[in-house]
């Protein structure tokens, strides 16, 4: 069973490293043949912060995620 939650969670990571890059750069093609050269690193530079920011906060996400603690109860009336 921990075997299949790891290959979940690498496959998750995987997807949120490169969704952000690849939406950003094709994006980024598609504006440079309607603008001009100047768009493309604009847009490579955004994907990479936003594949940054993903697998940090990804990596946050599965460090906080102790399986032998027991979770805290959501409760959708408490504001932090």
């Amino acid at each position: 069973m921990r075997t299949l939650r790891d290959l979940v969670w690498l496959t998750q990571l995987g997807f949120s490293i490169v969704t952000p890059l690849l939406v950003c750069i094709l994006t980024a093609v598609w504006l440079r043949d309607e603008l001009g050269g100047w768009v493309l690193i604009p847009g490579i530079l955004l994907g990479l912060g936003g594949a940054i920011s993903a697998g940090l906060s990804f990596c946050r996400q599965v460090k906080g995620a102790d399986p032998g603690k027991e979770q805290p109860p959501v409760s959708f009336n408490e504001h932090y």
